[in-house]
């Protein structure tokens, strides 16, 4: 199981729980791939905003999380307690962040992983 946190990384109270069924699907189907597609342009044309922000790393931060390691009610580990009140569960899991170098790489990955999971019984 996984938090959903649907509207970028200022949000902090999950939306709702998914399960790796879920998570999957969104990953090979993800909604939120057009947007996906522009931040990945804007990044390849290192696209400026008006105050010489990288305007990638403004509109990344507009995406849709998703706590993979740990199922939680706030994504907030700043005051004391913050762990014990917000820590529902881990999710069982061990997640890696992978970045390429070539952004062109990420569709060959998928593809690759798409495999593994319709293997697992998952669509």
């Amino acid at each position: 199981m996984f938090s959903k946190f649907i509207g970028g990384v200022e949000k902090t109270k999950k939306d709702e729980v998914i399960d790796l069924s879920t998570l999957v699907w969104g990953i090979k189907n993800n909604p939120e791939k057009d947007k996906i597609l522009e931040i990945r342009d804007l990044r390849k044309n290192n696209v400026l905003d008006k105050h010489g922000n990288k305007l990638f790393k403004i509109e990344k931060k507009k995406l849709s999380i998703i706590t993979t390691n740990a199922v939680v009610n706030r994504r907030s580990l700043k005051e004391a307690g913050d762990f014990e009140q917000n820590f529902i569960c881990p999710s069982g899991f061990i997640y890696f962040d992978l970045d390429f170098e070539d952004i062109n790489d990420t569709p060959a990955f998928k593809t690759n992983f798409t495999p593994r999971c319709e293997a697992a019984g998952h669509s």
